[in-house]
């Protein structure tokens, strides 16, 4: 049994890790001259996030067996602290590039901690809907980093921003004392008693469906993301408002959808529910270029309903997969987890960039929808 504050930390984390990962973006103009550094130096403070992920990621998915989920959630939780703590101090690009990278090594430690002790919970409606209200707490997050950052930037200031984030993470701390504290909590650090090599994980049919549903979800919207705003503006003579708006109504429509697909689409088989989901992305995709700008916006609310249907169902999926196969791994299922949404978020935005430089916007939209399609037609999972 877990404590009944332990969900509620899980989701204030990630979303004050979100939070703070999206309040970066409006600011990088601003640091970037208050630091004097360059676009290839500003490049390397966003990149690094992702580089502290990986690094804090891989030896869970080698040794997560022996560490207790609730240590690994803690040490997270720790880390995120530390490096909102060093943001309103970043006045040279050492210190901004270090709290990047205890940052991302903090969000890759609380989603592998995070799931792992929700897969836990015996209920798998319950289940499934605790680990798709992680994804609204995810969403909301990058939703109000953006506007937040940018209503505070002229009262305090680029790295300052973050003192807000600070201030919201003393709650954060309490939650996770009380946790700590809690002989539910204690009691619950149940580690496995056997072992499934890593191998025959990664070759097992039914995991590889649902880490390719992670994979392509956080590819697909990362594509998008280089891809659309320039298209807009070069096409239809659109601003950063309409974009904002656009990626906004995606994150609100998979904050909406994930809770209610976690609990309710856990039992669809795993290849039907990513087939389906590649076709209708491959479809809106597609239509992305081919609308005017007003028909934009229920496309881009399609678009994060579909990722939603498709990410929430994968983590209490691979749950039960584990004890389908009699091994409770829960922090090295969940740190491959992390490992295939950061391996699609990485290759999105550069796969994007580069269709949209050397082919420009709409057939980079096009080949992105294509391909969705014919991932649907070919797909080899019989998860």
């Amino acid at each position: 049994m877990r404590s009944a504050t332990t969900t509620p930390l899980i989701l204030l984390a990630v979303f004050l890790d979100a939070l703070a990962y999206a309040m970066l973006v409006p600011l990088a103009p601003e640091f970037g001259r208050q630091l004097q550094i360059d676009q290839a130096a500003t490049g390397l403070v966003f990149g690094i996030y992702a580089i502290g992920l990986i690094g804090a990621v891989l030896p869970l998915l080698l040794f997560g067996q022996r560490c207790p989920p609730a240590r690994i959630l803690g040490a997270g939780v720790m880390l995120l602290v530390l490096a909102l703590a060093i943001y309103p101090l970043a006045d040279q690009l050492m210190l901004l590039l270090l709290a990047r990278l205890l940052q991302g090594a903090a969000s890759g430690l609380i989603w592998t901690g995070g799931l792992a002790t929700m897969a836990c919970e015996p209920s798998p409606i319950r289940r499934g809907r605790n680990m798709g209200l992680l994804v609204t707490a995810f969403s909301l997050g990058m939703m109000l980093g953006p506007p937040l950052a940018g209503a505070l930037l002229g009262l305090l200031g680029p790295m300052t921003v973050f003192l807000v984030a600070l201030a919201l993470s003393a709650p954060l701390v309490w939650l996770w004392l009380i946790t700590l504290r809690s002989p539910q909590q204690k009691s619950s650090d149940v580690m496995p008693t056997r072992h499934l090599p890593l191998l025959q994980l990664l070759r097992d049919p039914v995991c590889q469906v649902f880490c390719g549903a992670v994979a392509v979800t956080a590819l697909a919207m990362g594509f998008l993301e280089p891809v659309l705003p320039i298209w807009l503006e070069q096409a239809h003579g659109r601003g950063g408002l309409t974009s904002g708006l656009l990626f906004g109504l995606l994150a609100l429509s998979l904050a909406l959808a994930a809770p209610l697909a976690g609990a309710r689409l856990y039992a669809i088989p795993s290849a039907r529910l990513l087939r389906l989901g590649l076709s209708g992305l491959g479809l809106l995709s597609m239509s992305l270029p081919l609308l005017p700008p007003a028909l934009l916006f229920p496309v881009m609310a399609g678009i994060g309903l579909i990722c939603g249907v498709l990410l929430a169902p994968t983590m209490p999926g691979l749950a039960r997969r584990m004890e389908n196969l009699g091994n409770p791994d829960y922090a090295v299922i969940y740190a491959l987890f992390n490992l295939s949404f950061a391996a699609g978020l990485a290759a999105g935005p550069l796969l994007g960039g580069l269709l949209a430089e050397y082919l420009g916007g709409l057939p980079a939209l096009l080949l992105l929808g294509a391909a969705m399609l014919l991932a649907a037609a070919r797909n080899p999972f019989r998860g």
